[in-house]
């Protein structure tokens, strides 16, 4: 929807996303939207992760990624590409940063069939005082 907008004052927000019809899906590029100056006291997001579940518990144990710098998730990728083990409900699938945009396109680095998208800010256009 262009028309809606979510403010919020919550320091750690999350946004969860799924099928209308509580399908899976297999998303492969995450659109986000964000102003670029606060609107209604909310604070753009700025930065943040994409992770993909099929269970919304999952997303209960994503804390350790919650300062997460595109530097951080670079590294992060690679020793985790040195793992045979596949991409856990747990970690990311994607970044993002918004720069200037105020819309960005998110290519996933990893695309499989889930039920729940959730995104993580993991920073903002301007900090909260």
């Amino acid at each position: 929807d262009n028309t809606s907008v979510f403010a919020s004052n919550y320091p750690q927000p999350m946004f969860v996303f799924r099928h209308l019809h509580g399908r899976q899906i297999i998303p492969d590029k995450i659109v986000v939207k964000s102003n670029t100056s606060s609107f209604a006291g909310g604070f753009p997001i700025g930065c943040g992760l994409i992770f993909s579940s099929n269970y919304l518990s999952a997303f209960d144990y994503i804390s350790e990624f919650g300062d997460f710098t595109l530097e951080k998730y670079k590294a992060w990728r690679e020793k985790r590409s040195k793992s045979n083990r596949p991409i856990q409900p747990n970690e990311p699938v994607g970044y993002f940063e918004m720069g200037s945009n105020t819309i960005v396109k998110v290519d996933l680095d990893v695309k499989r069939a889930c039920q729940y998208v959730l995104l993580k800010p993991t920073g903002f256009r301007k900090e909260p005082k």
